[in-house]
């Protein structure tokens, strides 16, 4: 993905979010980085008030979303205070 493709990402979620986006309860602020899954955001957890990154999938491909659901099972086991 490209920095185009990315704005258009960005764009794309928040014509269907609002400006700025949210997704879940989660206030996108800006892209951090991106992938070969999808691109990561900055965000706010509006009901829980804290900074939390947010991967967002860009993938159509059928079965996709089993590595990032490995990935976020895997993540949400670490509990250290180095890591956010």
């Amino acid at each position: 993905m490209n920095e185009a493709e990315s704005l258009t990402l960005y764009q794309r979620l928040t014509q269907k979010c609002g400006d700025p986006p949210v997704l879940g309860g989660v206030l996108l602020n800006k892209m951090l980085g991106e992938g070969g899954m999808g691109a990561v955001f900055k965000g706010f957890h509006l009901r829980l008030s804290i900074p939390v990154a947010v991967k967002v999938m860009v993938s159509t491909v059928r079965g996709a979303q089993t590595p990032l659901l490995n990935e976020a099972r895997i993540s949400a086991r670490i509990n250290h205070p180095n890591v956010v």
